[in-house]
């Protein structure tokens, strides 16, 4: 009997050190201008990614040209099959995108923005025009919502700078977040399959950010595998008044996840599918203290017979959280971050974990973590 556990704990052990797939995918929160500490913590970032042991990775918030490139050399050497799309700007149809009677004036968000948020930078900015600025910044999206929109895609841009982008007459300016990035990456060390690779457009169903699903068709251990990273629509009701074509937030995320299932099932053609990213909608777990949030959307991707190791498992945790010390006390605990899994036997599953959950001390000494998320990674014998 001990000689047959013996054996079985060997088997156990073998399995998971030598044939264990590792699957991850993380948030950087690497949004200068909305997430503290950015210059800080890129670098200490990309070492642990690259330290992570993971096979494939999924990252979002990957913004800015200059990181993107930095992170793809160095990851290179034990990393050489990656998905990087090139930035697309996406400019407004009318230049300029707002008139001085819209931004200036009596009851004007750059008049609330001068008396309330002077002096302020960063996420306290932003926090500043969310608390202080909201009435003048509601309607400015009733009465002119292009320029609106303008205006809050222009996150991380010094105001004074903003302004003269949204008023000059000289070209047109940006209508997402960061140039148009979507922010996205994967990085693996398995070969991607030659033509069969890509990235399905979210354009049509995105406001403010730029929403794709990155994708491509790996080919592990002698079998080909789909996998997609994502990052959808986030629940903005408390922070930036919606100027798109759906009625809000949340039926944006959702109509971005029926096109996506959609989609998927085309592009997998019954491959086994592993589809990962930061997608904004979370499971109410009382019991963990986890809220619910954008929950048909999750619904949507439970109906396609998708399983999620982490939020189906035995022990669900936030990757969104308020312990988290980018993050505010008031911010509520969400796992909106998964990896799902589809045309995957459960015996291979064998188990799922968060990850990058803990803190680095910068140079002026302050302790951060290294992310707003926390990220998570799965192991797999096979897919």
């Amino acid at each position: 009997m001990k000689r047959y556990f013996a054996l079985t704990f060997f088997y156990i052990c073998f399995l998971e050190s030598a044939h264990a797939l590792e699957l991850l995918t993380y948030n950087l929160g690497l949004a200068n201008g909305f997430v503290d500490h950015y210059e800080e913590r890129r670098l200490p970032l990309f070492q642990q990614i690259k330290n992570s042991n993971a096979d494939i990775i999924c990252l979002q918030e990957l913004w800015s040209e200059e990181d993107r490139q930095t992170l793809a050399k160095e990851m290179a050497p034990v990393y050489p099959h990656q998905l990087i799309t090139p930035i697309e700007r996406v400019t407004s149809e009318h230049s300029p995108a707002c008139k001085f009677s819209n931004l200036f004036g009596e009851g004007s968000i750059v008049t609330c923005m001068r008396s309330r948020c002077d002096g302020k930078k960063g996420r306290e900015f932003t926090a500043c025009i969310i608390a202080d600025c909201k009435l003048p910044l509601e309607s400015l999206k009733t009465s002119h919502p292009s320029c609106a929109n303008a205006l809050m895609a222009q996150v991380g841009t010094h105001p004074l700078l903003a302004m003269l982008k949204l008023l000059l007459p000289f070209g047109k300016i940006d209508t997402y977040i960061y140039g148009g990035s979507n922010g996205l990456a994967i990085f693996s060390k398995y070969p991607i399959k030659p033509g069969a690779s890509g990235m399905v457009s979210l354009r049509d169903y995105s406001t403010l950010s730029r929403r794709d699903l990155l994708y491509g068709v790996f080919e592990v251990e002698k079998k080909e595998v789909f996998v997609g990273c994502t990052h959808l629509t986030a629940n903005l009701t408390d922070s930036a008044p919606y100027a798109g074509k759906f009625s809000g937030w949340e039926q944006e995320n959702l109509k971005q996840s029926e096109y996506l299932l959609t989609k998927i099932e085309q592009l997998a053609a019954g491959r086994p599918q592993a589809i990962m990213g930061d997608f904004n909608f979370s499971p109410a777990v009382p019991s963990q203290g986890i809220e619910a949030n954008f929950e048909k959307s999750l619904l949507a991707f439970k109906a396609q017979g998708y399983f999620d190791p982490l939020s189906d498992g035995a022990k669900p945790a936030c990757t969104f959280c308020k312990s988290n010390s980018l993050n505010l006390p008031t911010d509520p605990d969400q796992l909106i971050d998964h990896i799902f899994l589809k045309k995957v036997a459960p015996k291979n599953i064998i188990g799922a974990q968060i990850v990058m959950d803990q803190k680095i001390e910068t140079k002026n000494s302050v302790k951060t973590n290294l992310s707003d998320h926390y990220g998570i990674k799965v192991k797999l014998t096979s897919f």
